[in-house]
């Protein structure tokens, strides 16, 4: 007969092996519940998901049934794929099923199978197409969860708009046209770094670089940088340019003039033996033409400054240059009603 004490060792191991499967019996439902975050739609035909005929629905209108056989047999291989976690192998089902027939159901699975491929963006845009027509082409359970799934995918992306109102202009995302001219854009995106290139009429180009976090909804304004000084002011200063320098080589030439009038006047009261000076000599030409020669080379120099300042300006204000600034949203609420057969319900989203 056994101990006690050896009944107690036996009933020791047992607990621990039971407490052993029930942990690994844990572990594993927790794998399947986060790799599928949402339940697939079942392995059914597509036609049947809703009450009715099917060729009453838009999503089936005019479409030979040989390609509606031939998508259901894709869905439900895609849907098997699903619940096997086999995710990579699943979406190329679907989406080759989505090629035969653009159906809700189709959208729905591919959504749950590209969320756990963390195709986050992708996810969303297709769990949007399967409540198309008011979810009528789900079941009443999947139409709910598809509600549950979007706005959960919805809080994991960034939503960026883009104002531009420069005429010519194109607006580039991370290499990618996004607006062109006077437009407005807005768009989902992924969290994260992007840049930001716009480019003129004339060629000239400006890049900045921005950042989208997740659940962030974040404007831009891309337009022309306001000129910074009146538009007549450049060519006013190179009209003045000429005329000073106008002046100075009037005055050069008269200076000129003066000097030669000094050097005749000095050799007729000097004669060939005299030196650097001579009292007769009119020294009043010699002092007018240095003043003269002075004042034309201020002329030249100040001229020549007006110049410079005035093409500098010009080239500025014909050149195309942009700024980008962030506008500041204002309080944003949205309604957005949603019936099933069974229920009605109003989604309140708001922006602050």
């Amino acid at each position: 007969m056994p101990s006690l004490r050896s009944q107690s060792a036996t009933a020791r191991v047992t607990q621990t092996a039971l407490s052993a499967v029930f942990m690994l019996a844990l572990i594993a439902s927790m794998n399947v519940s986060i790799a599928l975050t949402s339940s697939p739609a079942a392995a059914q035909t597509l036609g049947h998901q809703c009450d009715g005929s099917i060729e009453g629905r838009p999503w089936a209108k005019n479409l030979p049934q040989e390609r509606r056989d031939e998508a259901n047999a894709l869905y439900q291989e895609g849907t098997e794929r699903i619940q096997q976690l086999q995710f990579i192998q699943a979406a190329e089902k679907l989406q080759a099923a989505l090629l035969l027939w653009d159906h809700p159901g189709i959208h729905y699975n591919l959504a749950l199978a590209l969320e756990n491929l963390g195709e986050t963006l992708a996810a969303y845009r297709h769990i949007s197409l399967a409540l198309r027509y008011q979810g009528a082409a789900l079941h009443i359970s999947e139409c709910k969860q598809a509600h549950v799934t979007r706005q959960r995918l919805r809080r994991l992306l960034g939503e960026i708009s883009i104002i531009c109102a420069q005429p010519g202009s194109v607006v580039k995302l991370d290499g990618q046209p996004r607006c062109r001219g006077q437009d407005r854009v807005s768009e989902l995106i992924m969290p994260g770094e992007y840049e930001l290139d716009i480019t003129g009429p004339d060629y000239s180009r400006r890049t900045e670089t921005i950042r989208i976090e997740r659940d962030e909804s974040r404007t831009f304004r891309v337009q022309r940088t306001p000129p910074i000084t009146d538009a007549r002011l450049p060519w006013l200063l190179i009209g003045s340019s000429a005329a000073i320098g106008a002046t100075g080589y009037i005055l050069h030439q008269g200076a000129r003039d003066d000097f030669l009038a000094y050097d005749v006047a000095f050799v007729d009261a000097c004669g060939a033996g005299c030196r650097d000076e001579h009292p007769d000599a009119p020294t009043y030409l010699l002092d007018r033409a240095r003043l003269k020669q002075r004042i034309a080379i201020g002329s030249y120099i100040a001229g020549g400054g007006l110049l410079v300042t005035g093409a500098v300006l010009a080239y500025w204000q014909q050149r195309k240059t942009f700024e980008v600034t962030e506008q500041q949203r204002g309080i944003d609420i949205t309604l957005s009603p949603s019936m099933s057969p069974d229920s009605a319900s109003i989604h309140l989203i708001g922006n602050f």
